[in-house]
C-alpha cells in the first residue's frame, strides 16, 4: 500500500523503484496511461495482453462495452455506499447494452464529443438578433466577423454598405446596436469611440465629472501617451481634477471591450479549450435507476488485460546465460508494471470511494453543493502523502450523472460552490446588486466572504460591476425573475 509519509532511507531500491514507477502511472489519465502500456507491449516481449474481455478486479469474462454485473452491483441490499468499481476502458461508440449507436464510417460521429467554443461575434448575434430584420442580420454577421481581439472593427462602414448595397446609415443602425451589447463598446472603431458609448450608458445611471466628457471627446491622445503638463494646460486642470479624471476611467471605462468578456493583456484567455473526449471516472445510477444509488466506474486504461507472458518466463528459464540476464530485466520490468498498475487502481479506487460518499451532493445536485476540502485533508483520512492525492487528481476527468464531465480537481475547488450562488444570485437579481450588497445575500447561504473577495469572484465569472449591469439593462431590458438559491 502507499500509506504514510515515506522514509527513503528505508525503502530498498525494488520498493523505490515500486513506488516511483506506481507514482509516474498515477499521475497519468487513461488515454496516456494506454499509450504508455502500449509502447511497453510493443517493446518488452515479457508482457502479453489476455485475449478475451475481463473485470478487471474479479476477472470475469465480459462482453464487449459490458460492465461487471457482479462488481457493479451492492453486496448487501440494505448497504447504502456507493459502489466504486474497476471497470475496463468502455468503447464509448456503443451503449451499456453493447449496441453500435453509430455505425463505422460516419464521419461527424467524433464531433458528438467536441467542446463548441462560443466566440464572440456569436456571443453578440445572440444579444441582437430579436432587434434585427432582413438584410440586418446579414450586415450584423459581417460587423461581427471583422472585429480584432480588442472587439474593433477591421472593415469601414462604407464597404459593408457597398457590398450589401444598403445605405451607410443602415449599417451605421446595426453598428450602434452592437455597440451597445456586452461587452459595452464592442464594434467600435478605436478605443476613444467605444469609451465613449461605455459612458453614454453609464450617464443613465450615474453623475460623470464635467472633465471626464471634454478628456474623453479631446484629450485621450494626451493620456494614451502620458503627456500630464499638455493635457492639464489644455483643460485648465490641477492635480486634483487629473485624479479624478483619471480614477473615474480607470475604475469605470475599459478600452478594449473586448477583454472584458474575454480576457485582458495582463489576464489572458488561454486559446486551447479542453476537450474531454473520455473520462477517467464515470459516476452514474445503480441499475440507471436515481433512487438505486450512486456507482462509480474507475476506468482503466485497457480492454484486455496485461499480465506476464507464460511462454516468455518457461524460454527464458532455458535460454543461455549470455540472454538469460537481458530477458531477466524485461521480465522484472513487466512484473513491476504489473504490480504498478494494481498500486494504482487501488489508490483510485479509494479515492473514489472517498468523493463519492463525501461529495453525494455536489455530484448529483451541482457546482453549489460543493463542500470545501484538501488535497491535504483527504490525504490524511486515507493515510497516504498529499502528493498521491495530486498525483491521482491530475489531469483525469470525471462524468456526472447528467452527463456532464469536469476535472476531477473540481472536487477539490475551495471557491466553486460560492461562485455559482453569486452567479445565480446576479443572473436573478430584481436590481444590479453592489459587491457590499452581494457579501450580506452570500451570508444569507453560509458564506462568509469579504468584498473584495466577491470583486473576485464576480471577476473570475465575467460579470461586470453593478453600474454596468445597470447600464446594460436599462438599454436591453431586464427579464430577470426574482430568484432564491435553495440553501443547503
Amino acid at each position: 500500500m502507499l500509506q504514510g509519509h515515506y522514509t527513503v532511507t528505508s525503502i530498498g531500491p525494488q520498493a523505490t523503484a515500486h513506488l516511483a514507477q506506481t507514482m509516474t502511472l498515477l499521475n497519468m489519465n487513461s488515454e496516456e496511461l494506454l499509450q504508455h502500456l502500449e509502447s511497453e507491449l510493443a517493446a518488452n516481449p515479457a508482457l502479453e495482453l489476455e485475449s478475451e474481455r475481463r473485470c478487471p478486479n474479479c476477472h470475469r469474462i465480459l462482453r464487449p462495452a459490458e460492465i461487471c454485473p457482479v462488481c457493479s452491483q451492492r453486496k448487501q441490499e440494505a448497504d447504502g455506499e456507493p459502489v466504486v468499481f474497476l471497470s475496463p476502458m468502455r468503447d464509448l461508440y456503443h451503449d451499456r447494452s453493447g449496441s453500435r449507436i453509430q455505425q463505422d464510417g460516419d464521419e461527424d460521429f467524433e464531433d458528438d464529443f467536441r467542446v463548441q467554443e462560443e466566440n464572440l461575434a456569436t456571443y453578440l448575434l445572440k444579444q441582437v438578433s430579436g432587434d434585427l430584420n432582413g438584410v440586418e442580420h446579414q450586415i450584423a454577421e459581417h460587423l461581427a466577423n471583422n472585429l480584432d481581439e480588442n472587439g474593433f472593427l477591421t472593415i469601414s462602414l462604407f464597404e459593408i454598405s457597398r457590398y450589401f448595397h444598403v445605405p451607410v446609415t443602415a449599417v451605421e443602425r446595426v453598428k450602434s446596436l452592437l455597440q451597445r451589447c456586452e461587452p459595452l463598446g464592442v464594434a467600435s472603431v478605436n478605443s476613444t469611440e467605444a469609451m465613449r458609448i461605455q459612458l453614454e450608458m453609464l450617464a443613465d445611471v450615474m453623475e460623470i465629472p464635467p472633465l471626464v466628457n471634454l478628456v474623453l471627446a479631446d484629450g485621450m491622445e494626451f493620456l494614451f501617451q502620458r503627456r500630464i503638463a499638455d493635457l492639464c494646460e489644455r483643460f485648465d486642470m490641477d492635480d486634483e481634477d487629473l485624479q479624478e479624471v483619471i480614477r473615474f476611467i480607470g475604475n469605470n471605462l475599459n478600452p478594449f471591450p473586448a477583454h472584458s468578456h474575454y480576457g485582458s493583456s495582463r489576464q489572458p484567455v488561454s486559446a486551447n479549450v479542453n476537450v474531454y473526449h473520455h473520462p477517467d471516472v464515470i459516476f452514474h445510477f445503480l441499475n440507471d435507476d436515481p433512487d438505486a444509488g450512486l456507482a462509480v466506474e474507475v476506468m482503466m486504461p485497457y480492454v484486455y488485460r496485461p499480465f506476464l507472458n507464460r511462454q516468455f518466463k518457461e524460454a527464458m528459464n532455458n535460454a543461455p546465460e549470455e540472454q538469460k540476464e537481458e530477458w531477466q530485466k524485461d521480465h522484472d520490468r513487466a512484473s513491476l508494471l504489473v504490480k504498478c498498475l494494481q498500486q494504482r487502481a487501488f489508490t483510485m479506487l479509494r479515492l473514489m470511494q472517498f468523493l463519492a460518499k463525501n461529495q453525494d451532493d455536489f455530484i448529483l445536485h451541482g457546482d453549489k453543493y460543493l463542500k470545501p476540502i484538501t488535497r491535504a485533508s483527504v490525504a490524511e483520512l486515507l493515510e497516504v502523502h498529499e502528493s498521491t492525492i495530486s498525483r491521482a487528481v491530475a489531469n483525469k476527468t470525471a462524468q456526472l450523472p447528467n452527463g456532464r464531465i469536469i476535472p476531477l480537481s473540481s472536487f477539490f475547488s475551495r471557491n466553486l460552490n460560492v461562485r455559482t450562488v453569486l452567479k445565480e444570485l446576479v443572473d436573478h437579481e430584481e436590481k444590479p446588486l453592489s459587491d457590499s450588497m452581494l457579501v450580506k445575500e452570500l451570508e444569507k447561504f453560509g458564506y462568509s466572504v469579504a468584498r473584495r473577495t466577491v470583486a473576485k469572484y464576480r471577476s473570475m465569472e465575467g460579470i461586470l460591476p453593478a453600474h454596468l449591469r445597470k447600464a446594460s439593462r436599462k438599454y436591453h431590458g431586464n427579464s430577470n425573475a426574482q430568484f432564491q438559491p435553495s440553501q443547503n
